[in-house]
Order: structure tokens, then C-alpha cells, then sequence
């Protein structure tokens, strides 16, 4: 998952490149999947291409429900022309960074690096953490990287690895995932008479028009002009046109209350974020605008006429789901699957008119849909506890409404493949578990005596043996040791002593609710090689939660125990059926079939796909080709 869809993971920054383009022209609109034909052998003399389509936390028993009960019509009609496993295995933990460095590489995280979707590295402060969507492949190249190398055309959007910043992983044609230039905010904007000259025509307005304005910090002034559009004698102010200048120009976008709008807010990087105006009103005599703006965003991409080409025709990277406002209450449920269904529409055009434009004999492209519906409204096709039931299913119509967006991204992509020269892979990085309660593991250690935090909660490394980064359903422990840490205060001799005071800590935890443990796994660094974590960037100890408890990394809470605020999670043991992927292949030459393939790996897709288009790896991979694919023509 991206940006703001974990709770412990708040902050993202993306460092990247931006270029300027004085004259935006955006085009949106999601097209129909026409009726696909089944494929048919391909000419010799026609080069193959391969394309992977990752749908975020699309856990196979869900996605596969989804498709039986009629709810992902697209898929089904893909998945019949094609073959499916039964289900795919992840890699542990079981989480975006990880098992999509995976996907990328065919290696496990124990080579690649990205052990977690945040993590400490030794090199940094005691208190610091990296997050595993940006970092460097170590030791090894994603598998668009080989096919370039091998003189194939590749091309990579938004996946884990792929970043106009890291120039040494990228594909011949690289989109990544948007940089962030402000969060997103609910705003109470004062009003007043206009008082300014606003140049342009301005809407019509039965009452005397108002005007106010508020700042996106490192962004812009934003200005608002609100309008009563009702001829009926009364002050019924209902339109509120929105421009970083007092202007009606081209980029001046006027909104109802209730609607949502796409306001370009710096036109020179074409960074801009998705608006809501929720209500105009009086308070204390004085009439304002109650607004939600989304992230703002600019694209980044190589080479720069790409990117160029993007801007102008598709604009600003939209900021998609917002689970923390969510939480915050600044939108609500309802509202923000318009902020899931943009983001899914938008990657979704953008990468079938890449595919369409420069037809690559590699493509990755990411999808959020699953992982977003998953957890802000639960996942509906799981078994709940009893204390979130009642909350699931009252979300359940909207994570049905959300889904529908993947169903429709894949419509729009598929449209734009030809299916008797490429081989379409539909696949998923991890599953989806409902959630109930939020464990705070760093209060654990900090009730230990084992991490020491000061009255603004920030670390006192000085007197801190012990640290834990944790996402989603796992967290690394990282212990404080002399001469492995910047300014470590364990000594060698006193550390097999705190490893073992950890994971006794941890194992110990009951939930006095349940009378039951919390913790499925708890083990020892030198333990991780049983499950291919065994890594410098791993922890001292690495534990992973029973599905149903959601790992936060926050500091300074009074309680180790909170209600979820999130209600789906993953992270925890890949060989649990909750979080294992689906897996659907098609097109080139694949004979359909209609019963399940036994399991396949997230590892075994790149080496498949070498395979397929002939070339070899630089290096060795951890993963089989599928055999069932070797016989396509």
C-alpha cells in the first residue's frame, strides 16, 4: 500500500526529478472493455510481449469471490479466457514493499533488501527509518532492468523500485509513483464581500458575491469567489469557484457543494490536488466554506519527454485514497471512493495509453483498488471479530463500490492490449485480514524499561536499548548494539540478554479480552533465515501478529491496546489463506483452462517471464518458471 493507507506510515517523501509545462491539457474518461477474442498462436515474426498488472491486497479467496458473486465482471470474463492458480504464496511479511521487490526481482527479501515497507538501516540515527517503496534493490535488478539489458524495450509504472530517482532500476520507459508536495487538509475558509478585481467573467450570483482565501504551505495562495446560483430572494450561496489567482481562467474550476473537483495548483510542475467543497454556511454571523483538499501531487518520470507527455495529457499524479482523513473526519467513507475510483481510473489511463503509444515487450504497472477498499472498509468476503462486525457490514456496500474500480482499471488497460501478441498477468502482491485492535509495540518496550523517550516523545538514543518499525502486521526490533549502531549503548556481552528479554516480551503478550496470545512469530535475527528475512536490514528480533491485530509504531501512547483505526491489514504470515494472492494469466497462446493450477510464488514471475521472451537473468533467481506457461508457442 502507498501513502496514506497505513497509519503508521504517514509521512512519504519521494525525492524526484519535475519539469515545468506552461499549458496543461488534461483528458480523463474511463472506456468500456470491448469483447476480447480468444488469443490465437502468434506469428513467429511477431515480437511477444509480456505485461504485469499488480492489483495491490488482492488476496486470492477474496478476489476469486468477487469474480464467482458477480462483482468483478471484467475480470471473470479475462479469467475465463485464460489460467488461474488456485492461489499464489507472498513472501514474509507480507506487504507492499516486499513482496513487490519480489515480483520485480524473483529473489526473496533475504537478497533484495526491502525486508519490510519501513525499516532501520544501520547506517542511519537510532531513531531513523527508511521506507522500503524507495529504496534500492541491493545486489540484484528488477527484471525490466535484464530485459533492457537484453535489448528489449521495458517499461515500469508506480512499482515498488521503479522511480525516475533511482536512474540504475529503471526501465527504458519509467512512470513513478507521484511526489507529494503538501498533505491534504479540511479547511474553514472566512468569507467576505468581493472587494477585489477578479479578471474574467464571473458566474452569475443572485446575493452579493463573497471572496476568501487560505494558504497550502510550499504550495500557493488559494483563492475562493462563492456564488448563489438561485434566483429565489434568498441568500442561498452554492458555487464556489477555486484558482490560485483572481482570475476565471483556464484553471479556475467552480464546484457545488457536495462535488468534487481537479484544481491545478502550480501549472509550471502540474502539481495540483483533488477538491471537495462540503458546505457553505453561517457561524457567529459570518459566512464560510468548510473545503477538503486531497494530497497535492506532481508525476515524475523518465526520460523527460515522458513525463512532459504526461503532464499535458493526463495532469497532476492524483493523490488516491486518504485513510487518514478518513479517520480524522474530514471526509467521509462515502466520499473518499471518489478519491480511489480517480487514482485507479487515472493509473489506468495512463498505462494502457503508455502500452498503446510505444509498445514495450516488458511492462509493470501497479493497481490500488483491493488494498485501499481493504482497509478503510474491511474486507467483506472474511470472517470478523464481534466487536468490528457490525462496522463491516455496514461498509460493505462501499468496499463493493470500491472494488468496482479495479474491475473497471483492468477494463480500460485490457482495451488497449492486443492479446494475440502479449501475455497478459494479473497478479497480486499479498491478501487481506480484518482488523480489530491496534498493538502500540514500541509502549511495550517503553514500559520494559528498554526504550526511553522524552516530553516530546522523541527517542533518547543515549538511554534506548531497544526500538521497533512496524507495518501493518509485523514490526522488526531493532536492538541499540555498540559498534553496529551510530551511538549504540549495548554492550556485546549484555546483548544476547536483551534479544532474549524481547522476545520473551513479546511472546508474553496476551489480549486480556481474548486470554489469547498476540503474536504468531516471534524470532531471534538468526532465526530469519527459515523464512528468507535473514538480512542486515532486519531487525534483532522480527514478529509478526495473528491476523486481527495491526502493529503501530507510534511513540509515547499510554496503552499498549487501542481499537483498530484501520479495519483490513496484512503483513503477517504468508502461508495464512487470508494472505496469499490470486493469480491469473492470458493471451499469447495461453489455452484456457478452467480448473485451478497448483500454487505458484511471487518469485517464480520474473524467471516466467524470461523465460518467455527468451532472455537470461544477470543473475540467479530464487524462483522456477511456471511450467504450465513454458509450452506457450
Amino acid at each position: 500500500m502507498r501513502v496514506q493507507c497505513l497509519a503508521t506510515l504517514i509521512a512519504l517523501f519521494i525525492v524526484g526529478s519535475c519539469q515545468s509545462n506552461p499549458t496543461p491539457t488534461f483528458t480523463h474518461g474511463v472506456p468500456t472493455i470491448a469483447p476480447t477474442t480468444t488469443p490465437t498462436e502468434t506469428p513467429s515474426s511477431v515480437q511477444k510481449s509480456v505485461v504485469v498488472i499488480s492489483w495491490d491486497g488482492g488476496g486470492a479467496d477474496t478476489v476469486y469471490a468477487l469474480i464467482d458473486q458477480g462483482y468483478l465482471p471484467h475480470f471473470a470474463e479475462l479469467r475465463q479466457q485464460g489460467a488461474y492458480a488456485e492461489y499464489a504464496l507472498s513472501v514474509d511479511p507480507s506487504l507492499t514493499a516486499p513482496a513487490q521487490a519480489s515480483i520485480a526481482s524473483g529473489v526473496y527479501p533475504d537478497r533484495h533488501g526491502i525486508v519490510s515497507n519501513a525499516f532501520h538501516h544501520p547506517a542511519d540515527s537510532f531513531y531513523w527509518y527508511r521506507l522500503g517503496y524507495n529504496e534500492l534493490l541491493e545486489g540484484v535488478e528488477p527484471i525490466w532492468v535484464s530485459a533492457s539489458k537484453a535489448g528489449l524495450k521495458s517499461a515500469c509504472l508506480f512499482f515498488v523500485g521503479c522511480s525516475p530517482a533511482n536512474p540504475s532500476q529503471n526501465a527504458d520507459l519509467t512512470v513513478g509513483y507521484g511526489i507529494r508536495d503538501a498533505y491534504s487538509k479540511l479547511e474553514q475558509v472566512l468569507l467576505q464581500e468581493v472587494l477585489s478585481t477578479w479578471s474574467g467573467e464571473a458566474p452569475q450570483s443572485f446575493s452579493p458575491p463573497l471572496e476568501g482565501s487560505f494558504v497550502i504551505r510550499q504550495v500557493a495562495r488559494v483563492y475562493i469567489y462563492v456564488s448563489d446560483s438561485q434566483d429565489d430572494a434568498l441568500s442561498n450561496y452554492d458555487t464556489a469557484t477555486i484558482n490560485v489567482r483572481r482570475a476565471f481562467d483556464k484553471n479556475a474550476v467552480s464546484l457545488h457543494v457536495d462535488e468534487w473537483g481537479e484544481v491545478l495548483l502550480l501549472p509550471r510542475k502540474v502539481a495540483g490536488a483533488d477538491f471537495l467543497v462540503q458546505n457553505i454556511y453561517t457561524k457567529d454571523e459570518q459566512w464560510r466554506v468548510s473545503l477538503f483538499y486531497s494530497g497535492v501531487y506532481h508525476n515524475t518520470a523518465s526520460p523527460r519527454s515522458l513525463l512532459e507527455e504526461i503532464n499535458q495529457r493526463f495532469g497532476y499524479f492524483p493523490a488516491g485514497a486518504d485513510s487518514y482523513a478518513v479517520e480524522h473526519n474530514w471526509i467521509t467513507p462515502e466520499e473518499n471512493l471518489y478519491l480511489i475510483e480517480r487514482a485507479a481510473s487515472w493509473m489506468a489511463e495512463v498505462t494502457a495509453w503508455l502500452y498503446t503509444t510505444h509498445r514495450p515487450n516488458v511492462l509493470f504497472a501497479w493497481q490500488d483498488g483491493f488494498d485501499a477498499a481493504g482497509h478503510i472498509y474491511g474486507v467483506s468476503q472474511a470472517p470478523h471479530s464481534e466487536n468490528n462486525a457490525g462496522r463491516v457490514k455496514q461498509f460493505n456496500p462501499l468496499f463493493l463500490e470500491a472494488v468496482k474500480s479495479a474491475d473497471q482499471a483492468l477494463a480500460t488497460i485490457a482495451t488497449a492490449l492486443d492479446l494475440n501478441e502479449t501475455t497478459l498477468f494479473l497478479v497480486s502482491d499479498h491478501g487481506m485480514a480484518p482488523v480489530h485492535t491496534t498493538v502500540y509495540v514500541n509502549t511495550l518496550l517503553e514500559q520494559a524499561g528498554l526504550l526511553t523517550l522524552d516530553e516530546r516523545n522523541y527517542v533518547v538514543v543515549d538511554q534506548s536499548k531497544a526500538l521497533a518499525v512496524a507495518s501493518g502486521g509485523a514490526a522488526h526490533i531493532y536492538i541499540n548494539l555498540k559498534g553496529d549502531e551510530r551511538n549504540g549503548i549495548v554492550e556485546q556481552d549484555e546483548y544476547a540478554q536483551i534479544q532474549a528479554q524481547i522476545i520473551e516480551l513479546f511472546r508474553g503478550l496476551i489480549d486480556e479480552r481474548t486470554g489469547q496470545p498476540v503474536f504468531q512469530r516471534v524470532l531471534a535475527q538468526e532465526d530469519l533465515e527459515a523464512i528468507y528475512l535473514n538480512h542486515l536490514n532486519s531487525g534483532d528480533v522480527f514478529v509478526q501478529a495473528f491476523p486481527g491485530y495491526h502493529l503501530d509504531g507510534w511513540r509515547g501512547k499510554d496503552e499498549v491496546f487501542a481499537p483498530a483505526r484501520l479495519y483490513g491489514q496484512h503483513g503477517y504470515d504468508h502461508t495464512l489463506a487470508e494472505m496469499r494472492p490470486f493469480f491469473i494469466v492470458l493471451g499469447a497462446g495461453v489455452p484456457p483452462d478452467d480448473q485451478p493450477l497448483p500454487a505458484v510464488h511471487v518469485v517464480d514471475y520474473a524467471p516466467t517471464i524470461a523465460a518467455l521472451l527468451g532472455f537470461t537473468p544477470t543473475f540467479t533467481l530464487d524462483g522456477e518458471p511456471i511450467s504450465y506457461l513454458l509450452e506457450i508457442p
